[in-house]
Parts: C-alpha cells; sequence; structure tokens
C-alpha cells in the first residue's frame, strides 16, 4: 500500500499523463464551439484571437459546453505544470537520508517501448468521446478511472511523456548493484542522462518499489 505522500505524486503524475489527451480536447472542442458560432454569427476563426471581441461577448460564448471544457482543460494544464513543477524540485533537493547510492551494470532505453504502450492506453481510448453529452461524459469517467486505478496499482509512473518532454526525463529499464551487495536489482530508472552516461557508473537515487529516480542531475557520475 502506498503512503499518503506518495500516493498523491503518483496520482498528480497520473493526471499530468493525459496532459496530451486535455490538449486533443481542447482542439476539438474550440473548432467544434467555432462551428457552432460561426454557423450562427458568420464569424471567422481568427476571432476567437481577439480578446477585445471576446470579453464583449463572453455570456454569449459560454452558453455552449464547449468554452466551459476547453476553459476548465487548459486551467488544469497549467494547474498540473506547477504541481510536477514542485514535486520534482523538491525530489531533487530530497534530504541525504532518504537517498542512497546504486552502481549501475547495465541499462536499456524503454522510452520508445513506453511510447506506444501510452499512445494505445492514454490516447486512443478516449480520442472518439464527446464530453458534451452525458454519455460521453460517463465513458469518459469510467475509463479514466479504471486506467487510473491500473496506473496507480503497478506505480506505472516512467509511462508519461509529460516527463520526458518538459522535464527531460528519460525512462530506463536499469540492472544495478548496491554497495557491500553483490546481488544485482532490476528496476525502472528515471533520468536526466543519457544512456551512455549511465552505463557502468555510480549515481545516487531515491525511490523503491520498481521505480527509482536519478538525483544526480547537476553532479558528474563518479
Amino acid at each position: 500500500m502506498l503512503n499518503n505522500k506518495k500516493l498523491k505524486a503518483n496520482i498528480i503524475l497520473l493526471l499530468s499523463a493525459y496532459i496530451p489527451l486535455y490538449l486533443t480536447i481542447i482542439v476539438q472542442n474550440s473548432f467544434s464551439l467555432w462551428d457552432k458560432l460561426n454557423l450562427k454569427y458568420k464569424i471567422a476563426f481568427l476571432d476567437f484571437l481577439d480578446s477585445k471581441k471576446i470579453k464583449n461577448n463572453l455570456d454569449e460564448v459560454f452558453s455552449y459546453p464547449e468554452a466551459w471544457i476547453t476553459t476548465f482543460f487548459i486551467t488544469f494544464i497549467l494547474f498540473l505544470f506547477g504541481l510536477i513543477y514542485f514535486m520534482l524540485r523538491n525530489t531533487y533537493s530530497t534530504s541525504s537520508s532518504l537517498s542512497y547510492e546504486v552502481k549501475v551494470v547495465d541499462v536499456e532505453d524503454k522510452n520508445h517501448e513506453y511510447l506506444t504502450s501510452y499512445i494505445a492506453v492514454y490516447i486512443l481510448p478516449f480520442i472518439t468521446l464527446n464530453l458534451t453529452t452525458y454519455s460521453g461524459l460517463a465513458q469518459f469517467i469510467i475509463l479514466f478511472l479504471f486506467i487510473g486505478y491500473i496506473y496507480l496499482k503497478y506505480e506505472m509512473i516512467y509511462i508519461n511523456p509529460i516527463l520526458n518532454i518538459f522535464f527531460r526525463l528519460n525512462a530506463y529499464d536499469v540492472h544495478y548493484e548496491i554497495e557491500e551487495n553483490d546481488k544485482t536489482y532490476n528496476t525502472v530508472l528515471l533520468s536526466k542522462k543519457d544512456k551512455d552516461v549511465l552505463t557502468k557508473g555510480k549515481i545516487k537515487v531515491k525511490g523503491s518499489n520498481g521505480i527509482l529516480i536519478d538525483l544526480t542531475k547537476n553532479s558528474k557520475i563518479k
């Protein structure tokens, strides 16, 4: 069972894993809103970039559910980026008592495999859902909760392109040893280093239960 602090962190990472989906929803609903307004008022899509026109017609714009959905997801994305930034900053400034050193024996880059799994699991099941209908919203919630449960149960935080694209964290399958222990362990490592730099080096890490985070982002490997 995850402790409360770790569970909260995994929930944040779960929600952030869906950011590409949120962006897709924003695009879909923005064009849907434009189509409806254009049909009624013959407006151009670039009018959405005119803040003065938008301000003068907010009541009309927000009479459509697409406007509320778009606004919600834009705000939610910005909120998630802020949470992830502070969470990672706290992780890298962790107390030395919570970190330990390991020797990397072998490294395998798993980013491409995780990306394929990500698209199949996090994007495709949702792409055709219409959140402006009750049935579409119900399907979204059911799928989200089901996939979220699996994500949290197996701590699949490494299946998250946002960590790689915006925070430069790569996912590796590593074999490592702990000092004064001849046993070799295998786990997923999140690191900002390239594969070649990690190979056969010592790094300071934090984590357990199959997931480690490389804390030596600003120092050379021994």
